[in-house]
């Protein structure tokens, strides 16, 4: 697909980076938080989807700025979620749940309430990471939501976010005991080892495959993928240096697709088949490090930030790239028109 992006860097200052990417099902969406804003990059452009006026009423520190941040998107595109850090009180806990509150946008709009949102690709649940005020722990007071009747559910374990939440909204958190798949009236452990470091990372969007790490005792990093109904393991990546760290960027809805990165080759993404543990290589333009990434959730387009605050679009078929381009110079202070 051709795609004509109208790049209005000027709307973002130079030292701002782009962080927490969301994109649709089929790429055709891009959403990114930068410089306390939210951006989307669409057929039509980059364009400003979110931001909060930096004079808010009742707003008393200076040093800290209103703020819309992590962005999520439904697949098909038509709700879109965010959080705002809006309201700082004299002598309060800036960091308190009560002034983090979940926005939505689109075909369902508003606050489902207060905490740090996430969202579900169909747009059925949310995910409120809500913190006691004062307090660093985001537990007991973290709920799932259910956007269709409102039903909120207390979630009776730690989850930090931003949480990956699958269509039936089961949610995928490391514990004690390794990590552990819940929803309401279902919990299934996980065959990870207990009291690491690892945990699970990512759920597909069926409840199939849920990716995660685990560690040996050597301190060796092992990134794999879990068949949730069979409990089978597929190793994707056991760096043998305990020196070099896997990031995992991202899995498509069905679970066949999974994106990640290495530190040991910063310019480069794999995606993995996690059923057969094949992996193709991405190579950044320049081979400039990837500071991170998200992947569609068809598996077709993926998109990193790199080290120079650009965007990068990588198409992918069947798990092969066939093209890398440059989509957005977002560091730089011009405005470009970029006919790919």
């Amino acid at each position: 697909m051709r795609l004509n992006f109208l790049l209005l860097a000027a709307a973002m200052t130079a030292q701002a980076q782009p962080s927490s990417l969301a994109t649709t099902d089929d790429g055709r969406q891009l959403y990114f938080a930068s410089d306390s804003k939210i951006f989307r990059i669409t057929e039509s452009g980059l364009e400003l989807f979110a931001a909060l006026p930096a004079d808010l009423p009742g707003y008393h520190d200076p040093n800290i700025q209103p703020r819309v941040y992590l962005p999520m998107v439904t697949g098909d595109g038509a709700v879109v979620g965010f959080t705002s850090d809006a309201y700082c009180p004299p002598f309060g806990a800036c960091l308190a749940g009560a002034y983090t509150t979940g926005q939505l946008k689109g075909r369902m709009a508003g606050s489902p309430g207060q905490g740090t949102l996430s969202l579900s690709r169909n747009g059925k649940w949310a995910v409120l990471t809500a913190r006691d005020y004062g307090s660093i722990y985001p537990w007991p007071n973290s709920q799932l939501i259910d956007l269709e009747n409102g039903t909120a559910i207390w979630i009776p374990f730690p989850v930090y976010p931003p949480v990956a939440v699958a269509a039936d909204g089961a949610i995928a958190q490391p514990n004690h005991y390794g990590g552990a798949v819940w929803k309401p009236n279902q919990y299934i452990a996980l065959p990870l080892a207990p009291q690491g470091p690892g945990g699970p990372v990512g759920i597909s969007d069926n409840s199939r495959v849920v990716v995660a790490f685990d560690w040996w005792e050597t301190g060796s990093q092992h990134f794999l993928a879990i068949e949730l109904k069979t409990g089978a393991k597929t190793t994707l990546d056991w760096p043998t240096d305990p020196r070099i760290f896997v990031s995992f960027h991202g899995i498509s809805n069905d679970g066949t697709w999974v994106l990640s990165s290495r530190s040991d080759k910063p310019g480069t993404a794999r995606i993995h088949n996690s059923g057969t543990a094949e992996f193709e290589e991405i190579r950044m333009p320049e081979d400039e490090a990837i500071r991170e990434g998200v992947l569609s959730g068809y598996g077709n387009r993926a998109f990193f930030v790199t080290a120079s605050r650009r965007i990068v679009v990588v198409e992918l078929a069947g798990g092969r790239p066939t093209d890398v381009r440059i989509l957005c110079e977002c560091g730089a202070l011009k405005a470009a028109l970029a006919d790919q």
